[in-house]
């Protein structure tokens, strides 16, 4: 209810308020979760050689990687990396090319470049550190996974704070993504329906979002699937048409 009330309130008010909360959560949830890691690195020091040789030994072993709950095979981290990494950092879906479109910018080199480092951010950075954040706190193998894992890697040096930290990070990054998807969904709906309706595309997204926060995390997460998919056929389709510029 809580996430329902918020999204109509940013987005009754319009593409200039989406951007003005985006400006200011994004430099505190990326602030906060950076400063919180390395001093969580700087903690374990001594771990991270080890932790290193054994992501490198695991990412080339072609039999499952040791782990309770985890079995994951090669076969099995790429498909998980790279559906996963798409919803990360949107790269090759289209999308985020709205969103650059969108920044004012007279220089669309500069964009471009803008939109490369995010994913570089997103995947090299963000990703990176939160895995060898788990294995150097030796959580990886406890059993655990997701959100639960994440809180047991930062409670390690953190205590009964990583509890709300890992929370405040998780909301705060969901809630960009939301606030992002929000813009790019409404210039698409403001595009075909030529201006028109644009309260109705506000409930609409709010409702999913209010269905997707108590549905189950599988079903929302092989739907997101289903649609990513569609993102990649329609986005090749149109990098095939513009050929002849990119030429």
């Amino acid at each position: 209810i809580l996430l329902f009330v918020f999204l109509l309130y940013i987005m009754f008010g319009g593409a200039q308020r989406i951007m003005r909360v985006a400006e200011a959560v994004i430099p505190v949830k990326v602030g906060l979760f950076f400063g919180a890691s390395i001093l969580l690195l700087l903690y374990h020091y001594a771990s991270i050689i080890p932790a290193l040789k054994t992501i490198v030994t695991a990412a080339f072993t072609p039999q499952a990687v040791r782990g309770a709950t985890l079995g994951l095979t090669v076969q099995g981290a790429i498909r998980y990396g790279f559906a996963r990494g798409l919803n990360a950092v949107e790269a090759g879906l289209g999308n985020a090319g709205i969103l650059f479109g969108a920044t004012g910018s007279k220089n669309p080199m500069k964009s471009g470049v803008m939109s490369m480092i995010t994913a570089f951010i997103s995947t090299h950075l963000v990703c990176f550190v939160l895995a060898l954040l788990m294995v150097a706190t030796g959580v990886w193998d406890s059993g655990l996974n997701s959100t639960a894992m994440t809180t047991a890697a930062y409670a390690t040096l953190f205590g009964s704070i990583a509890n709300w930290l890992v929370t405040f990070l998780s909301i705060s990054f969901g809630m960009g993504v939301l606030i992002a998807y929000a813009y790019i969904g409404r210039e698409c709906w403001l595009f075909l329906t030529q201006g028109r309706w644009s309260h109705v595309y506000t409930w609409i997204y709010c409702g999913m979002a209010l269905v997707g926060s108590i549905g189950s995390v599988a079903v929302v997460w092989r739907a997101l699937d289903c649609i990513v998919a569609g993102l990649i056929i329609v986005n090749v389709y149109g990098l095939l048409l513009l050929i002849p510029q990119m030429r």
